[in-house]
């Protein structure tokens, strides 16, 4: 058969016949193709077989180019804001519309859009304005799919595919279509397989879409994932929790941190519970828990007394006793602590460890202690999230391998960081399996081993920091390094790790402080020691290294402790150089340097020493004009001193 193609403004478009009447003003060329493998099928064949076919060829859509602005928007578009259309629309008016719009058709000849809705838009905007290109139509292709017509759920997938191609959909505009889609009774795994998404993620933005318009922000900002979404059912009885999770949702990480503390909390009420129901089985009284616990307070563990003659008390014998009671500890995982609430009333000792101090200090350590508990618990919730992103970052074999040259290089220098005595489960998880049969395990697997082992010190080393406190670590720079080697990768500290890292920070600098002091008072001590050595005859300098962070400053002082100056520098024959050339100044002439250790600060320093007539020498000068009777020479009694 032939078709019909007419040249429009030097574009080609296909027509059906009956449409070409409508186009008769606008055709400027007209051109016969041969299709041997087409069949067209005119309106008036009013046969059986060609009705048929004639619905055939509509059913699989067909072409037509329209004015934009005679398109009707879509009654379930999903985009609430079309955004910005200003380059678009520019580049529309130059070159027009060349990817299809999909419309469907309505009653009276008009064409309501599918997919598209930013195009007439942008198109539409382009022609009120007078900005069109003039050597091309004014108007938009359109794909007429007349099989969506009666299909709403098959126009909201159309709209799916066809903007995920293009200006993303917000992840609120998507979840109101896949609502859209779930209300024509269609299965979130069957959305999941046309949408090509995870199913969960389908039943997330399912959720979200009857959510308040503050959760759909977070979302679209970000700051939501529909991984975050699903955990939010767990507290879907506490529309409270809830709401404070989603207020903590400045980042992606902050809503985990908030969950994972939301979470605990509710772990913690259900197991006090179950205690509270316990002593009370048992008929235990229990107590709050004593005001100054444990080394403030009158009242005194029952594990930690003991009887007049020195023997320890048996907890399941005096629990229920009348002067004992019990109370639910919740630093940490809660757990039942027995207590005698006066021990001197009763005869028994209280331990050494208890001690007594004034109202004062009894408040501000019973202030600093409850500071301390809420410390140690926010940072183990914070662990259990950190440790996931540790999991999800390292935890296979191909990603542990990033870390193996650190690792290796701790087990050569400071195996000590290669411990994991508290941290062995976690331990297991990042090594993927059971932590035996390592003796015949191959070199990758060994490879991985070493790396996991590494990371579990350096979370070991963390939790003990926050345990003990980080005025106590010796070694707060791998706390640091390690929270900045997280960061990099992409972790959220939580508030209290942001906490701890500030102390850290400030321990670095006090200790590089104390070391300055000590290394003072060494020198001090060197001094001494050598001008006792050296006597009352003779004069000592001394060039000794006081560290300054990560620079070394050499002190050039005299026997007396006089600071004479100081060079940084880590060349020390240069350092050599320089001091004599200071001690030359003063008429005292450096000729050999000697190395000296101290053994109690492992510092190596240098001394150098002169006899007395050697420098400082003040001797008189003879009197002008004064000789002896030999003509020139001074009169030797003028020599001697005074």
């Amino acid at each position: 058969m032939s078709l019909r193609v007419t040249v429009w403004y030097n574009e080609y478009i296909q027509l059906r016949p009956s449409e070409l009447p409508k186009l008769e003003d606008r055709i400027v060329a007209t051109k016969t193709v041969d299709r041997p493998d087409l069949r067209l099928v005119e309106p008036s064949d009013t046969s059986e077989d060609g009705i048929a076919e004639t619905a055939a060829a509509e059913a699989e859509g067909y072409l037509l180019y329209l004015d934009p602005r005679d398109l009707l928007g879509h009654r379930g578009n999903l985009r609430r804001d079309l955004g910005d259309l200003s380059e678009l629309q520019a580049s529309i008016a130059a070159e027009g519309v060349l990817q299809a719009l999909t419309v469907i058709p309505e009653s009276g000849d008009r064409f309501r859009v599918v997919a598209g809705h930013r195009r007439t838009a942008a198109a539409s905007a382009a022609l009120d304005a007078g900005e069109w290109n003039p050597a091309i139509a004014p108007t938009v292709p359109c794909l007429v799919r007349p099989d969506l017509a009666e299909r709403p759920a098959e126009q909201i997938f159309a709209m799916l595919g066809e903007n995920d191609h293009r200006t993303d959909l917000t992840v609120s505009e998507r979840s109101k279509g896949y609502a859209q889609l779930a209300a024509f009774d269609i299965a979130p795994s069957e959305i999941a397989r046309r949408a090509s998404i995870k199913v969960e993620h389908v039943k997330a933005a399912i959720r979200l879409d009857v959510m308040d318009d503050e959760v759909k922000a977070k979302a679209d900002a970000g700051h939501l994932t529909f991984d975050d979404i699903l955990a939010l059912e767990e507290f879907e009885d506490d529309p409270e929790v809830q709401q404070r999770i989603v207020a903590a949702a400045g980042t992606s990480w902050g809503v985990r941190h908030e969950m994972a503390t939301e979470r605990r909390k509710r772990n913690d009420k259900v197991r006090v519970a179950e205690l509270k129901a316990e002593l009370e089985t048992a008929g235990v009284r229990e107590v709050a828990k004593p005001k100054g616990w444990p080394y403030e307070s009158k009242a005194v563990g029952v594990a930690r007394l003991a009887d007049a003659g020195g023997k320890p008390l048996d907890v399941e014998a005096v629990k229920t006793a009348e002067g004992f009671a019990a109370f639910i500890d919740t630093v940490g995982s809660p757990e039942v602590v027995y207590v005698c609430l006066d021990p001197e009333g009763m005869g028994y000792k209280r331990p050494n460890s208890s001690s007594y101090r004034s109202p004062e200090e009894r408040k501000r350590a019973s202030e600093k202690r409850e500071a301390d508990e809420q410390r140690m618990v926010a940072l183990n919730v914070a662990a259990s999230v950190r440790r996931k992103f540790i999991r999800e970052t390292w935890g296979s074999a191909k990603a542990a391998k990033e870390l193996l040259e650190e690792a290796t290089r701790a087990a050569a220098t400071y195996p000590y960081d290669l411990a994991a005595r508290n941290t062995q489960d976690f331990l297991a998880v990042m090594a993927g399996g059971s932590l035996d049969n390592l003796a015949t395990a191959r070199l990758e697997r060994l490879q991985r081993m070493l790396v996991c082992r590494w990371i579990a010190g350096q979370e070991e080393h963390i939790t003990d920091v926050g345990r003990m406190g980080y005025e106590f670590t010796k070694r707060p720079h791998q706390a640091i390094a390690w929270f900045d080697r997280l960061t990099a990768k992409g972790y959220g500290l939580s508030p209290a790790e942001a906490q701890l890292y500030e102390k850290l920070t400030d321990r670095v600098a006090q200790i590089a402080v104390e070391a300055q002091q000590r290394a003072v008072a060494e020198r001090d001590a060197q001094l001494r020691k050598a001008a006792e050595v050296g006597g009352g005859d003779s004069v000592v300098f001394m060039l000794w290294p006081v560290p300054d962070g990560d620079v070394v400053n050499w002190q050039l002082v005299a026997g007396d402790g006089e600071h004479i100056d100081e060079l940084p520098g880590d060349d020390v024959a240069q350092v050599q150089q320089w001091a004599a050339g200071v001690l030359e100044k003063m008429e005292f002439e450096a000729t050999q340097w000697v190395e000296k250790h101290d053994e109690a600060s492992s510092t190596t320093y240098y001394v150098i020493e002169f006899e007395e007539d050697d420098g400082y020498a003040d001797e008189p000068d003879a009197v002008d004009g004064e000789t002896d009777g030999a003509g020139g020479e001074p009169d030797a009694s003028l020599s001697e001193p005074v």
